[in-house]
């Protein structure tokens, strides 16, 4: 195998294919335009979108037109229901559910839990689990410890700080603490953005692998 510096999506999905991970199912929660990294990396996957934007559903039947898969017009949570969303006037990528704290123009989306919506599904492994999704991703985590039990890797944006200054929302401790507390340890670092507010470092996106896996089965360092 030859030698990396990795620090984006798609030299990760190399990477791991270079390791002989094939993923069966592919879900994308939060898919906005798309992740085309996770779509043209693994083409012969069963892929599952995310996405509460209704102005984005013809992209959404555009790339199960194109990949094998389905989607669903909703958000993910740690309980179903409604929630307020904040979606910026054509800014769909900026869309995130609102709190108190941070509701100014939003609408009611549809919100479902990995678990519930999942439950008795025969989706095929190994599964690698994306989420995008504005400061929500634990809560996505929250709302599908059954299904997580299935999943082999997960990719998720981590926050540094409490997103939109809620402390409802998990930082940084908080999900990896999570996470491992749930079978996952932090197996690399993607990327990462600074925020405008001071340039400290705002998120990161973090690949989780199983524990007990097949990428954590050495720990040797040469």
């Amino acid at each position: 195998m030859t030698r990396r510096v990795q620090r984006d999506l798609a030299e990760f999905v190399a990477f791991v294919k270079d390791s002989g991970f094939r993923p069966g199912t592919v879900l994308d929660v939060g898919t906005c335009y798309g992740t085309p990294e996770l779509q043209q990396g693994f083409p012969e996957a069963y892929h599952l979108f995310f996405e509460p934007v209704a102005e984005l559903e013809p992209r959404m039947k555009a790339l199960t037109t194109k990949y094998r898969g389905e989607y669903h017009m909703v958000a993910l949570g740690d309980k179903a229901g409604t929630l307020p969303m904040n979606i910026p006037d054509g800014a769909y990528e900026a869309s995130s559910l609102a709190t108190a704290k941070t509701a100014q123009t939003t609408r009611a989306v549809p919100v479902e839990t990995l678990d519930g919506l999942l439950a008795g599904r025969d989706l095929p492994g190994p599964i690698l689990l994306k989420t995008d999704c504005q400061g929500y991703d634990l809560r996505v985590m929250k709302g599908g410890t059954r299904f997580l039990q299935r999943v082999d890797l997960v990719v998720m944006e981590v926050n540094l700080f409490h997103p939109a200054g809620d402390p409802d929302l998990g930082d940084f401790a908080e999900i990896t603490c999570w996470m491992r507390d749930h079978g996952f340890s932090v197996f690399d670092i993607l990327s990462y953005q600074t925020r405008p507010f001071d340039t400290a470092l705002g998120y990161v996106d973090l690949a989780f692998a199983r524990t007990d896996g097949r990428f954590r089965t050495y720990h040797r360092w040469a």
